[in-house]
């Protein structure tokens, strides 16, 4: 294992899309990286879990989609049926208006929430996810806006769109249960895109025209080239040797990257994330019983 560890090379890492889509994923991987600093094998979780489709103007596109018989086809495959897998599926949030997830590649997607869930209508661009704020609640994020919803929400394509797609089960068992960083990165890129999305929604009109500008602009910078390998650790073998050992004062005072190196040996990372959902659950049941 140390070997392989030393000869391992992210770079490596291809994206198993369609062939019209390989320079897109490609284009996100950039930007996915500059924002979260995310491998390409842990992207490799997050782009092979999901699909790209695309949408004509004016096309409805589904927030909830009937997975019934697909969920019964993997059931009678998997004949295993234990009490640890049934007790996980239940820690992951089931949202009864939304299971398909999209982070939009390109175009624009109005959302019409409907009245009675008390929000404006608004338009996603470029870069954002449809709807972020479900998958912070999937990913242990409990909010206002998901525990105030009362209908589903309405969203069609403003214009020709491109958009990478997930349901809710790719999602957890592709992603949530991988023991990478996938999970780490893609919440962070979800509260980036969303605090960009509430940017742009408080811009006066007057001023909307120049922030579309700004974020093309970075949107080009963030999709330019970069090497594949830069997620590679820039060591010699001697330092990643070195790095592993632990000194006598780390047994009993773990410094910072002894703790981190513990936490992913003993599974300390996974415990963690299974507390926040856990608690996650707990306060949106207790949000929503207010409604």
């Amino acid at each position: 294992p140390m070997l392989r560890q030393f000869h391992y090379d992210d770079a490596n890492r291809e994206f198993v899309v369609e062939k019209e889509y390989k320079d897109t994923a490609e284009r996100m991987w950039r930007d996915w990286f500059r924002l979260s600093g995310i491998p390409r094998a842990d992207f490799k979780c997050i782009v092979e879990a999901g699909s790209f489709s695309t949408f004509s103007a004016g096309a409805n596109i589904p927030m909830a989609i009937d997975l019934s018989s697909r969920l019964k086809k993997s059931s009678d495959s998997d004949t295993s049926g234990s009490e640890d897998s049934e007790e996980e599926d239940d820690i992951y949030v089931h949202d009864k208006f939304e299971n398909t997830f999209y982070y939009i590649v390109k175009g624009t997607v109005a959302v019409d929430p409907e009245k009675n869930n008390g929000r404006l209508p608004f338009k996603l661009f470029e870069g954002q996810f449809l709807d972020a704020f479900a998958l912070m609640v999937l990913l242990g994020h409990s909010n206002l806006c998901k525990a105030m919803q009362t209908q589903p929400l309405q969203a069609s394509a403003d214009s020709d769109v491109v958009v990478l797609s997930w349901t809710r089960d790719d999602l957890v068992s592709k992603v949530l249960r991988n023991n990478g960083y996938a999970t780490e990165c893609l919440r962070l890129i979800i509260c980036q895109a969303t605090v960009d999305q509430l940017f742009i929604q408080s811009i006066k009109p007057d001023m909307r025209e120049d922030v579309e500008q700004m974020r093309r602009m970075r949107q080009l910078l963030q999709e330019a080239d970069l090497p594949k390998g830069v997620a590679n650790p820039n060591r010699s073998l001697f330092q990643q040797w070195w790095a592993a050992q632990i000194s006598f004062h780390d047994l009993w005072y773990p410094s910072p990257h002894q703790r981190v190196v513990n936490g992913a040996a003993t599974g300390s990372r996974e415990l963690q994330m299974l507390h926040v959902l856990r608690a996650s659950n707990k306060d949106m049941a207790a949000l929503q019983a207010e409604q």
